[in-house]
């Protein structure tokens, strides 16, 4: 797609369609990075996006124990350690 640079002040700009704005999910923000044949535009990326999500499925929830490593063991630990 070819646009063509715009005054903005005394820089330049270019106006992106909505419709590529949305697909691609720029908001109001956009990661700029000068690449070896020109730039990239990339869609901001939150930070620690998803993270509550994997907390919930990883920790267990207080109050709650979980046993099961009371049962691991190993040969050691059944016949020859005493406490």
């Amino acid at each position: 797609m070819r646009v063509k640079l715009i005054d903005i002040g005394n820089s330049k700009g270019i106006r992106l369609p909505k419709a590529l704005i949305e697909d691609i999910g720029f908001k109001d923000e956009v990661e700029l990075q000068r690449t070896k044949d020109g730039l990239s535009l990339m869609a901001v990326k939150e930070t620690r996006a998803g993270w509550a999500e994997q907390f919930k499925k990883v920790f267990i929830p207080v109050g709650k124990t979980d046993n099961a490593w009371l049962q691991s063991g190993n040969k050691f630990d059944k016949e020859e350690w005493t406490w």
